[in-house]
């Protein structure tokens, strides 16, 4: 008796955590789900649910916009509280570079 009451009560403290973490994994998904609608509109959004396994590229035909995933090695302003624009100066250079790049291909296309 004693031995099934143990794990009668180990089962409940294992469901109990599992509970938990479920309720911390659901709440961290609507974080960042949140997060990706103050960033991006909704239908890249749903076409990121839909096709996880590549890039969603959208052509028009005298523009183009770039959301793009930067991954700098550590933390960038770290928890000093520096100001982002440097950062950003930064990221618009390289953007530029690239703009300047793609005109030059089809000026020479």
């Amino acid at each position: 008796a004693a031995f099934h009451d143990m794990q009668t009560r180990s089962a409940f403290v294992k469901d109990q955590q599992l509970q938990y973490h479920n309720a911390e994994l659901a709440a961290a998904k609507a974080r960042m789900e949140q997060l990706l609608y103050n960033v991006l509109p909704a239908p890249i959004i749903e076409r990121l649910y839909i096709n996880t396994d590549h890039e969603i590229v959208d052509t028009i035909d005298r523009g183009s916009v770039l959301f793009a995933y930067l991954d700098f090695p550590g933390d960038p302003l770290g928890q000093s509280g520096q100001d982002a624009v440097p950062l950003i100066d930064d990221f618009n250079v390289v953007i530029e570079a690239l703009d300047a790049a793609v005109h030059l291909h089809k000026s020479a296309e």
